[in-house]
């Protein structure tokens, strides 16, 4: 069982909730989970986390992690967007400086499994703050471009 830190959260629909963690730098004095908080047991402390949140609030816990997507290992991911078609953009910090697309099918899996590998690494956009969608001004489109940004650029991709 790791202490970990939440950078970011991004939610995806159907009640999930992707949640990046890293490892906890220092131990804050006093610290503890808030009040009514569930402690989830994770598989690695630097990742993305897939929750359900839709569990059974019978259940112990009353959600769980779904799949865990561990594809940033120099850095944590610092910014995602959940896309259109059911894939997830991460980008990672600046010691990873990636851009990584998960699919759908990884994103959706039920088992608890460790992903490591997205489906595509994007090198060229290097590290980045801030991904959101831009969807196709045409009704209906199924076509979409992602911006990235960093300080004062702002890049646009996919």
């Amino acid at each position: 069982e790791y202490s970990c830190s939440i950078v970011c959260m991004q939610p995806l629909g159907n009640g999930r909730l992707a949640v990046s963690t890293d490892v906890m730098t220092r131990n804050v004095s006093g610290s503890s989970p808030l009040a009514g908080a569930t402690v989830l047991p994770i598989k690695a402390p630097r990742a993305v986390q897939i929750l359900d949140l839709l569990q059974s609030p019978n259940s112990v816990p009353p959600m769980m992690i779904q799949t865990t997507l561990t594809g940033h290992v120099a850095d944590a991911v610092i910014c995602m967007c959940h896309l259109p078609n059911g894939d997830l953009l991460t980008g990672g910090g600046k010691l990873d400086a990636t851009l990584q697309l998960w699919s759908k099918f990884q994103v959706a899996s039920l088992d608890g499994t460790v992903q490591s590998e997205s489906r595509k690494k994007l090198t060229e956009v290097g590290y980045v703050f801030s991904l959101t969608v831009l969807l196709d001004a045409k009704k209906d489109s199924n076509y979409f471009a992602v911006a990235a940004g960093r300080y004062n650029t702002i890049k646009i991709i996919i």
